[in-house]
């Protein structure tokens, strides 16, 4: 690890100060990731161009992630299940009958499984193959664009999701304000990504191309601070590699709380660049309980989907959502 001066500054503090983590991303190709010294965030430096980026998500990013252009069966079961326990969640953060907009809405099991649930769900999802396929199979509102171009009304919705979403963006700032515009005061947004301190995963397989960002509690947290949103509920889940932040819009105007967020970043470095450091390749599988629990856990997993699958039979994706 070496410091540098990052191409792409901060977007938390402006800061050129970095360190770089590593140079090739989890294929093995070259991929520049650095460290903001002043915040922690951990970032692609240099970022790829807009059009790159555009052109990934729209034509390569699904491809690349799940071998195939549309949802297989296993991707569909895989997906209601995070959805439904990400909806059994949901009721604490807003009530039945609320307005939901799902930003990068994948295969829309969870628009759908929102709706039978009682709310007012809709969709983003960038990819034209996969908005098609939510509304042929379970007939839900998705609109295919970037958050960037969808035309919605400002103060329209009770809460909005980002699930794995925030990290791909090339302006999470921007990201984030956009969908305080749409919230309602009072209105919730609800952020998970993955945890970068998380070690359960091999340092050579932890960085890639779609990934621009990655955070912890902290970072995370900063974000919605200066974007003006006022942090409710953070937690990291035990295992899962994840964070999710709950933010609440308090205000129409939406101030960014520079001070709170610059309270909240403190430490962040020091922390987050000292479990990078220290994960080593040899220190990974040195620690044998890391790779065999994430092993383990994959294992469990999939032969639990595999055994749903075959026990249960099902006569289209709606009907198998709604019997999960």
């Amino acid at each position: 690890m070496k410091a540098t001066n990052a191409e792409t500054p901060c977007f938390l503090t402006n800061s050129h100060d970095a360190i770089v983590i590593s140079d090739r991303d989890r294929r093995g190709k070259p991929l520049q990731t650095v460290i903001c010294t002043e915040s922690g965030l951990v970032y692609t430096d240099p970022r790829p161009s807009t059009e790159a980026i555009t052109r990934f998500y729209q034509q390569e990013y699904r491809t690349q992630y799940k071998k195939v252009p549309l949802p297989r069966t296993k991707h569909v079961l895989r997906g209601g299940l995070y959805a439904k326990r990400r909806l059994e969640r949901l009721s604490d953060w807003v009530p039945a009958g609320s307005r939901i907009l799902d930003v990068g809405s994948g295969g829309g099991e969870f628009v759908f499984l929102t709706q039978q649930a009682g709310y007012q769900s809709q969709g983003i999802e960038p990819d034209p193959n996969f908005v098609q396929f939510s509304i042929d199979q379970y007939d839900i509102p998705v609109h295919c664009a970037f958050y960037q171009n969808a035309e919605l009304n400002r103060h329209d919705f009770d809460c909005i999701t980002l699930f794995h979403v925030l990290e791909h963006f090339e302006h999470p700032l921007h990201a984030i304000g956009t969908c305080a515009n749409w919230l309602k005061v009072g209105g919730r947004l609800v952020v998970e990504v993955p945890d970068v301190e998380y070690c359960g995963i091999a340092p050579q397989h932890r960085w890639h191309f779609g990934h621009l960002y990655n955070f912890n509690l902290k970072t995370l947290a900063a974000t919605g601070l200066k974007s003006g949103l006022q942090v409710v509920e953070a937690n990291s889940g035990p295992g899962t590699g994840n964070i999710t932040t709950v933010f609440q819009k308090t205000t129409e105007a939406c101030l960014a709380d520079e001070d709170a967020a610059n309270r909240c970043l403190q430490g962040s470095f020091s922390q987050t660049y000292q479990i990078l450091s220290q994960h080593s390749v040899l220190r990974h599988y040195a620690n044998g309980r890391l790779p065999l629990d994430r092993m383990a856990q994959k294992t469990v997993q999939y032969s639990q989907e595999y055994l749903r699958l075959i026990s249960h039979p099902f006569r289209s994706y709606r009907h198998l959502l709604l019997n999960l």
